[in-house]
């Protein structure tokens, strides 16, 4: 029992520093970013409808069979969303319905995003008509 224990450990000083240090570079690629406003002009609007959705949980229903269990429903929203084009890269926003509505492929829209600072990703915070 003690060589298990040993091996356990050792995969612990192993994986928490990763887990440390994957949490350190997500901190720092996108917490504290300087927000930017830009108009830009919308290309294209989706709407994804909503829906029930079923996910597994941990509780199993026979405990001799520990890999089956119970789903549970789960309901999703329905997603109204804007495309456009942001410093040259396709970037996208969610807006409401309301916003959805009255905003037409070829408006201008203003947008307050970050980019962060390792991935340069392009993170949309918030869309105004």
């Amino acid at each position: 029992m003690a060589g298990l224990r040993n091996k356990f450990m050792n995969v612990l000083y192993f994986v928490i520093p990763l887990l440390l240090l994957w949490f350190a570079y997500i901190a720092y690629d996108s917490w504290g970013l300087q927000p930017n406003n830009a108009t830009v002009t919308v290309k294209e609007k989706k709407f994804y409808p909503g829906g029930t959705t079923y996910a597994p949980t941990a509780i199993p229903i026979n405990p001799a069979k520990p890999t089956g269990g119970l789903s549970m429903p789960v309901d999703k929203p329905d997603v109204y969303m804007v495309n456009f084009d942001l410093n040259g890269k396709p970037s996208g926003g969610l807006v409401t319905k309301e916003m959805y509505d009255s905003i037409n492929p070829g408006d201008t829209v203003q947008v307050k995003w970050s980019q962060s600072r390792l991935t340069k990703r392009i993170l949309v915070t918030e869309v105004a008509k």
